[in-house]
C-alpha cells in the first residue's frame, strides 16, 4: 500500500487497512520514543513511577509493549523523564 496523500473522494470511506496501517505506525513510534527517552534518562520504573504518580505496574505495562496511550498520559511521561514536550509534524507515509 502507498499513500502519499489521499486521493479519494472527499465522501468516499478509507479502507479499513489504510486507517490501521496509520494507526500502528503511529502507535509504534510513540512506544519507540517513549522507550528510548527513558532509556537516556537513566531512570529505574520505580523512579518514573514516583515522578508521575502513577502505579510501578502501569509504568511497567506502558514500557513493555506498544499500545494505545493516551496523549495526556504520553505527554506526561515524556515530562517526567526529561522535561520534553511532545513536537507534531505531518508525514506521507509510503509503505
Amino acid at each position: 500500500m502507498t499513500t502519499s496523500r489521499i486521493t479519494a473522494a472527499p465522501e468516499s470511506r478509507l479502507s479499513e487497512s489504510e486507517t490501521y496501517y496509520v494507526v500502528l505506525r503511529n502507535r509504534q513510534q510513540a512506544y519507540n520514543l517513549l522507550v528510548r527517552e527513558f532509556k537516556r534518562s537513566g531512570l529505574t520504573q520505580i523512579q518514573l513511577a514516583a515522578r508521575t504518580g502513577m502505579a510501578p505496574e502501569v509504568i511497567s505495562r506502558l514500557l513493555k509493549a506498544p499500545r494505545n496511550i493516551e496523549l495526556d498520559t504520553l505527554s506526561k511521561l515524556m515530562f517526567a523523564i526529561n522535561g520534553a514536550a511532545l513536537a507534531f509534524a505531518t508525514a506521507y507515509p509510503k509503505a
